[in-house]
Formats: structure tokens, C-alpha cells, sequence
């Protein structure tokens, strides 16, 4: 089984169709590639956002990884109230894509065994750079 990238959002965060999109090419482009075995159930990308005062925003960190499964990782990233109200595309997925690329940087510390994170983060920085830059020229 291949990896699957599924990303979630918390209710503060409002549905950007265009999340999706990104969410549908990483798994386009990356269902054939293998980058080994230690991370073959899934990735599971969560944005959390908190409105500001909110008590949640003491609780959590920018960036949590963790490993609910010996297969997958889970990566709950919080990104900042003010960009979820905006409605520029290209600001919101730049802002999606950073998080990822740089949570994807945070497995190494998790110790994936069998699993190359070098080129799986080459991997998905080029495709979202090709994403962003098509995104641009809307």
C-alpha cells in the first residue's frame, strides 16, 4: 500500500476548496513513487487555527508530529487565525505548503526507519512549487 496524504482541518479553519487541490495532486503525483517501508499507511496533515484570546492557543504547538500507528504519521499544524480569513488563494496554499514542507522536515526527528525523508520532501517541495506556481498565473 502506498502512501495516502489526507488533510484535515479544525472548525476554525474555513473549507478552502483549493486545500483539496493540493491535498489531490500529492497524491496524483506520489501514488506510484516508493520511498520505503516505514511510512506506507498514511499522512495525515491536520490545520488547526484558534481565534485570537482563545484559551486553545496556549495548549497547542505550530507544529506536533506523531506517530498514532507504526505505519503512519500524523502532523498537527496551527496556522495563524488572520490567514484563514483571508481569501487569497495563493497566500493560503503558500502558507498550507510552508507547513507541510517544514513538517515534513520534523519526521527526521521522529526516527522513520526504512524510509528515505530526503527525497519524499524533494518529492513534495517540487510538486507543490509546480502547484504554487500554476496557482499563481490564475
Amino acid at each position: 500500500m502506498k502512501l495516502i496524504f489526507t488533510i484535515e482541518r479544525s472548525k476554525e479553519v474555513p473549507h478552502f476548496g483549493y486545500v483539496r487541490d493540493i491535498e489531490r495532486k500529492l497524491n496524483e503525483e506520489l501514488r506510484l513513487k516508493d520511498f520505503g517501508a516505514g511510512l506506507t499507511g498514511g499522512f495525515l496533515f491536520v490545520l488547526r487555527s484558534f481565534k485570537p484570546g482563545s484559551l486553545s492557543n496556549d495548549f497547542f504547538k505550530p507544529i506536533e508530529v506523531y506517530r498514532p500507528r507504526k505505519k503512519e504519521v500524523c502532523i498537527s499544524y496551527v496556522i495563524p487565525y488572520y490567514i484563514t480569513v483571508r481569501e487569497n488563494k495563493l497566500e493560503v496554499s503558500r502558507y498550507v505548503v510552508n507547513g507541510l514542507l517544514e513538517s515534513i522536515l520534523k519526521l527526521k526527528e521522529l526516527g522513520v526507519k526504512n524510509y528515505d525523508v530526503d527525497a519524499f520532501y524533494s518529492e513534495v517541495q517540487k510538486i507543490c512549487e509546480d502547484y504554487l506556481h500554476g496557482s499563481s498565473s490564475l
